[in-house]
């Protein structure tokens, strides 16, 4: 992973992280009591203190990562998305209800929905800690389109179903690509080499591995 600048050639950036965890017990001693008390809401808040404990700890070229994210906001982005879920739910069991025969039908649709959905949130998910991150008082920040993602990510596992897993690393070159080159650190742009074809060797030995198994 590197850093795009007109004219220069890419130059890689040292990454270290901080492994001595003095602190994180009580952290997450405080956060599990806490989320268990409040029914898991608080667990939004014990989220947010481990992302700030863990970009704290984490060194771009000598200098700390920031999260700036607030767990309010991992709240009311949680109550949104009850807002847009509950009512495709209730919709697909009305009309499960409605016409029986279709009830199959919903099941599968509610399972591509969830998919799509979840994918879509991924993204979005991934730009929220972007842009709440700072390194040297730059913020971070990511564009692209969800929906574009969540559509590519449907698209390759198709292909990865019609291929019975052969096209998986492919996959997962592809849209680690798309990730990284839509991530801005200010106005710079990283840029991501990934390829499938790295990997394909070790995916190709635990995909003989584990069908060598079964038919043995």
């Amino acid at each position: 992973m590197t850093e795009a600048r007109p004219g220069s050639a890419p130059q890689g950036v040292s990454v270290t992280f901080d492994t001595t965890f003095r602190g994180l017990t009580r952290l997450a001693l405080k956060g599990i009591l806490l989320s268990l008390v409040t029914f898991g809401i608080y667990r939004f808040w014990y989220v947010t203190d481990l992302r700030r404990f863990f970009w704290s700890r984490t060194t771009i070229d000598g200098s700390p990562a920031v999260y700036t994210g607030t767990g309010k906001e991992l709240f009311l982005g949680f109550l949104v998305a009850l807002v847009l879920l509950v009512p495709i739910y209730l919709g697909l069991f009305a009309i499960s209800l409605a016409i029986p025969v279709l009830a199959p039908a919903s099941v599968a649709i509610s399972f591509v929905s969830l998919f799509v959905l979840g994918q879509y949130a991924l993204y979005r998910g991934r730009r929220y800690r972007a842009m709440r991150t700072l390194w040297r008082g730059i913020r971070l920040g990511q564009d692209g389109s969800a929906l574009g993602y969540a559509a590519r990510a449907a698209g390759w596992w198709l292909l990865v179903y019609l291929s019975f897993g052969l096209a998986f690393p492919f996959m997962r070159a592809s849209q680690e690509r798309y990730r990284i080159n839509h991530t801005l650190v200010g106005t710079s742009r990283l840029t991501s080499e990934a390829r499938g074809r790295s990997v394909l060797g070790p995916w190709l030995l635990l995909y003989l591995v584990g069908l060598g198994i079964p038919i043995g």
